[in-house]
């Protein structure tokens, strides 16, 4: 077995979560020739920014979605990988229950799937998104659905997810095409830019050097 017959997904609680926290490790397991995809599970709906733009909701998810379709381009994410979830909620009652059918709508296509998702741990100032997401992936691979499974941790949350959980060991991850990656926190500037007013601080802060932090179950 090859890179390119390994599916590795990544799952988005929102549209940029891919690129903030995961950004890195995407572009370099395309790199690696896997056959890399991202599994959007909120429409984002619910984002500060929306009164700012002034979009329909409709409009504003629609916009989101493009800003998320230009990013995982970017990255080297075919089209075709990128997938929004049959299972979809709004942001911000994202549930368990969700996320799992989100997950296993997934695995049903590639159950032998690596799964990348953010980690199920609380901490102050993690999105409940986040820790549903991840909840519902470790839940998964206690049950055996998942057979290889790693956790992301905010980059602008690792000291305070540190602090509450010293006996989890964060491995810092890099890019090893920067440039691909920083272009890809770009494209969230790019048209409406949702994402930069969203959470301009976390592309901010993450664009010079986009270590992702990640752990094992």
């Amino acid at each position: 077995m090859t890179n390119a017959d390994q599916v590795v997904v990544f799952v988005s609680p929102h549209q940029d979560d891919e690129t903030l926290a995961m950004g890195s490790a995407i572009r370099n397991h395309i790199e690696q020739g896997y056959d890399v995809h991202v599994l959007l599970a909120t429409n984002g709906i619910n984002s500060g920014a929306r009164p700012i733009v002034g979009l329909t909701r409709t409009k504003f998810t629609d916009a989101r979605d493009n800003e998320l379709r230009r990013a995982t381009a970017t990255l080297g994410v075919p089209p075709e990988n990128l997938h929004i979830s049959r299972h979809s909620t709004e942001d911000g009652n994202l549930t368990i229950q969700a996320a799992t059918d989100s997950i296993a709508w997934f695995l049903d296509r590639h159950p032998a799937a690596w799964v990348k998702a953010y980690s199920p741990h609380s901490a102050t100032g993690r999105h409940a998104d986040h820790v549903m997401s991840g909840v519902a992936a470790a839940n998964l691979h206690a049950a055996g659905q998942i057979t290889n499974l790693r956790h992301y941790v905010e980059p602008w949350l690792v000291d305070t997810f540190r602090a509450a959980h010293p006996a989890v060991r964060l491995g810092p991850e890099r890019a090893t095409s920067l440039a691909t990656v920083q272009a890809a926190y770009d494209s969230y500037g790019d048209g409406y830019g949702i994402g930069h007013i969203s959470v301009p601080t976390f592309f901010a802060a993450g664009r010079p050097d986009p270590v992702n932090y990640w752990h094992v179950p």
